[in-house]
């Protein structure tokens, strides 16, 4: 497994991951009058750049390839066509996220669809679990040596010394907990395995500071039961800087 320098992308053998595209934001913020132009194309041909790159021959979209939660109409659905058309890679496999309503009409030859509860991927000899984060991963998930998700699009907060702040994204890497919760241990959650939490690819879609949201508040059912431990989990920036334990994080990073 390696992380992409300087993009929110990781690398498994010849596959490249990636999520949270959110495909479509443009079309929200028009209605709030900001003019913001399509932005298919360019993360298509960003994608396209990270294979020459890698040397990557397939794509997995991590979740949430496109904006819209109500559906998908004729305009969005137009778009996506016209950013798989763009894209350069073999084969694509999308596990759907909570935004991803509507997409199994685009499934064909090229494209393949994997529900919300995930898929076990084999690469470089090791075992990885691959999932969106909003919904609760499959059993054969949490036997895999290492998680991967998304769904929060993690950021980390920096504050400068005349108070402005600014977010960076990051990936957050942890480890999970046995719960105590019968029907919980039933789901196959192991202690000690590692979980990595993405970044989110699109880059309009925010994110959530990880040192300053409370762990209670992000999203998914491996931080609303308490089940990564975000305090002991470490942040990296995308240009692979180790910014340390979310725990020594909280307050007070500085710029």
């Amino acid at each position: 497994m390696k992380f992409v320098a300087n993009a929110p992308a990781l690398q498994l053998g010849a596959i490249l991951v990636v999520a949270d595209l959110h495909l479509g934001i443009e079309y929200e913020f028009r209605k709030r009058g900001a003019a913001i132009g399509p932005q298919h194309l360019s993360a298509a041909a960003e994608l396209n750049n990270l294979k020459k790159k890698t040397g990557a021959k397939h794509l997995v979209v991590l979740g949430d390839l496109k904006h819209d939660v109500a559906g998908m109409d004729e305009q969005e659905e137009e778009m996506l066509r016209e950013f798989f058309a763009a894209l350069e890679f073999k084969q694509t496999i999308v596990c759907k996220g909570n935004h991803d309503s509507g997409i199994e009409r685009l499934e064909g030859d090229s494209i393949r669809l994997v529900g919300p509860e995930g898929f076990v991927l084999d690469a470089e000899n090791t075992r990885f679990g691959l999932c969106h984060g909003h919904a609760w991963p499959s059993e054969q998930l949490f036997q895999s040596r290492c998680l991967i998700t998304a769904h929060n699009h993690p950021q980390i907060e920096f504050t400068d010394s005349l108070g402005s702040r600014a977010s960076l994204p990051a990936w957050i890497i942890g480890e999970l907990h046995e719960s105590e919760d019968p029907t919980i241990q039933a789901r196959g959650v192991r202690e000690g395995q590692q979980c990595i939490v993405m970044p989110a690819f699109g880059k309009l879609c925010g994110g959530s500071s990880f040192n300053r949201v409370p762990s209670s508040q992000l999203l998914g059912p491996l931080f609303t039961n308490s089940l990564f431990d975000v305090e002991n989990a470490r942040a990296h920036s995308l240009q692979g800087t180790d910014l340390g334990r979310i725990s020594s994080l909280r307050g007070h990073a500085r710029l």
